[in-house]
């Protein structure tokens, strides 16, 4: 396929007209709101829940960048503008906080972690102590327990390579994920056991959280099947962390892990972190290290299923990359078109697909009046599909965020990960581990849509791919 050529989302074919590779300047953010009615609302939010995430994009198309919507619980708004987004992020972020029945849902099931740490005296302290430790220039051994867990995933895919049996690969990035994060945070004292059992709290808390929304009323000591289990997730799981934790402190080592890290950082004053906090920042790294990467792997492999020559350019990198044998840390700065194929994949499905701040005092976003208690969404997915910001916005175009290219995106308005002070604290350990297991893989394998192929993107906490990804892999020749 030539560059004339691109592929869409969904895996169409268009013409690109060289008039549309240049990116236009931003347009001014609309400064009013428009009022979603009790009908318009209640279509609205009936077809979010059953993950039709196409809807929000016609809401903010039909009503503009700033759309209210009045409940009985409060008023909320929707920010469909990266502007918007950039002011209650950076501009204005002391009064846009992380409270609220939505942020209590997400501390219950993951703690106070950096994600979701309040208050904000708190956040500060536990990011001046971590953010130093997940950009460190001597990660190579943390590089290395990386690099060896990706090995193992896709040494255990052979089978299907073989067999030449249809092969689930959303699943598979799901426990190549989870398996990255436990061996990078534990290294290799964790036992099988206690493995899985911390895979199958994060499972069952990341699978809980957007539908216990619809519970909020309740309280959590009813009996309702879905959040017992929840509880009883969770008390295991935060068992098993203690457990590492102490076996960790007790022998005093320090192995080059993520929890060695934690275990041994200190504030100005010299103290450290007492036993509960080091188990919430662990649980907020096993959430936030699995979803965003599990699930951005597998657009990643959808869209290059109907980009031969995306694939083709990512293949020929990878080979070039790692000619010298098996892949090392130092490899990491040349995989540049494995980077930017990640990046437009979470442009195009972002997985935290919008973020969720509470106002603290009456305030106003251009000329609409912003109450205090009001629930503000900037909704990501809007952000990354707009015209006028984005050239060509449902095409899949990992070029656009090549800083040489003639089209090159301003990726101040590309969010996957948030922005301002709360931004991800390990977006950039989440962008490494991607782009190698790209690379890693289409290095080892060719991958095609699985007879009866079908996908669509379903909205719950993330977007993920309704009915999987299910792929053919066959051995590249030489592997």
């Amino acid at each position: 396929m030539s560059d004339k050529f691109s592929s869409t989302a969904d895996g169409q074919v268009k013409l690109a007209q060289s008039d549309q590779l240049q990116s236009p300047d931003i347009d001014d953010a609309s400064v009013s709101a428009s009022r979603l009615g009790l009908l318009s609302t209640m279509g609205l939010l009936t077809k979010i829940a059953t993950g039709r995430i196409e809807a929000i994009e016609e809401v903010f198309i039909r009503h503009g960048d700033i759309i209210t919507i009045s409940l009985k619980a409060g008023q909320i708004l929707l920010l469909g503008h990266p502007a918007h987004a950039r002011y209650i992020l950076q501009e204005n972020s002391q009064n846009y906080v992380k409270e609220g029945i939505f942020w209590d849902k997400v501390r219950f099931f993951l703690g106070n972690g950096l994600p979701v740490g309040q208050p904000r005296s708190f956040w500060r302290r536990q990011r001046r102590m971590i953010q130093p430790q997940l950009h460190r220039k001597d990660l190579a051994k943390l590089l290395e327990l990386m690099i060896a867990s990706i090995e193992d995933s896709l040494n255990s895919w052979e089978e299907y390579a073989d067999s030449k049996c249809s092969f689930d690969i959303n699943e598979g990035f799901a426990d190549l994920a989870m398996d990255v994060v436990v061996k990078t945070l534990f290294g290799t004292s964790v036992t099988e056991s206690e493995s899985q059992e911390i895979r199958r709290a994060v499972h069952v808390a990341l699978d809980s959280i957007f539908w216990d929304m619809s519970l909020s009323s309740l309280p959590r000591w009813l009996p309702i099947r879905s959040q017992r289990r929840t509880r009883e997730a969770l008390v295991s799981c935060h068992h098993v962390v203690s457990s590492i934790i102490n076996r960790q402190s007790t022998a005093g080592r320090d192995d080059n892990t993520l929890l060695s890290m934690l275990l041994n950082v200190r504030d100005e004053d010299g103290t450290g972190m007492n036993e509960e906090q080091l188990r919430d920042e662990v649980f907020a790294l096993l959430g936030g290290g699995y979803e965003t990467i599990s699930t951005g792997l597998s657009w990643a492999v959808h869209l290059l299923l109907h980009s031969p020559e995306q694939t083709q350019k990512l293949r020929r990198e990878a080979q070039k990359v790692f000619c010298h044998g098996r892949p090392a840390p130092e490899d990491v700065p040349a995989l540049k078109r494995s980077r930017w194929i990640f990046q437009e994949a979470l442009r195009l499905y972002p997985p935290g697909w919008f973020l969720y701040r509470q106002a603290v005092q009456d305030d106003h976003i251009g000329d609409v009046p912003v109450q205090s208690g009001t629930i503000v969404i900037p909704v990501i997915y809007r952000m990354h599909h707009r015209a006028d910001i984005w050239p060509r916005p449902q095409d899949f175009v990992p070029d656009r965020f090549d800083p040489t290219h003639a089209f090159a995106c301003n990726v101040k308005n590309w969010m996957p990960f948030g922005g301002g002070e709360r931004i991800c604290i390990g977006s950039e350990f989440a962008m490494t581990e991607a782009a190698l297991v790209l690379a890693m893989l289409y290095q080892r394998y060719k991958i095609s849509p699985a007879p009866g192929y079908r996908i669509r993107p379903h909205a719950s906490t993330t977007i993920r791919p309704k009915y999987g990804v299910a792929v053919q892999l066959r051995r590249c020749a030489g592997q």
